[in-house]
């Protein structure tokens, strides 16, 4: 009866060239000057920095499915206006209803015959504005699209005091 001996094979280490778990491994690592540590924290904050402003940047406005522009062609009442931007702020009391012909922008929400709600992303210089509008096939709407409306915008980031809802005004002839 012979026996075996079973050979023990050598543990090879293994290699694991993820950046992240080099970034790991430095931020954890007291063996490390700080000057790496630094670069290490920096580094690993920024990446994940990024990641969570990518998801709260696509998550906020979703565009309606199934836009018809056909749909809204012809003559739309603004009804709603929201938005932090300093001019708005300094002249909401003074604006009234007018009416539009709408051009590009992201649609939210419509029934062609009834009401739109837009979205819009302005930037000039590096200070992006966010710009929300409710249009009105007539001049009034219902007090539960008013609500939806106000709603839509406070989840955009603007203020409660920026949001507006324009008071009638005579029919500009030229519309």
């Amino acid at each position: 009866m012979s026996m075996h001996k079973q050979q023990k094979r050598p543990k090879v280490a293994q290699r694991n060239t993820s950046p992240y778990n080099y970034l790991f491994k430095l931020a954890s690592t007291s063996t490390i000057d700080l000057h790496q540590h630094s670069v290490a924290m920096t580094l690993l904050l920024t990446v994940l920095g990024a990641v969570l402003c990518s998801f709260s940047v696509s998550a906020q406005v979703v565009p309606q499915a199934d836009f018809n522009i056909q749909g809204m062609a012809g003559k739309w009442y603004l009804i709603g206006f929201a938005t932090n931007a300093q001019w708005f702020v300094n002249r909401k009391a003074d604006m009234k209803m007018g009416t539009a012909i709408v051009n590009d922008m992201s649609m939210v929400d419509v029934k062609y015959d009834e009401y739109a709600l837009t979205h819009t992303i302005k930037t000039k210089g590096s200070d992006p504005t966010v710009v929300t509008k409710l249009y009105g096939r007539g001049v009034e709407l219902s007090a539960d699209l008013l609500e939806r409306f106000r709603q839509f915008s406070l989840g955009t980031g603007v203020l409660p005091e920026n949001i507006a809802f324009l008071p009638k005004n005579a029919e500009c002839p030229a519309a």
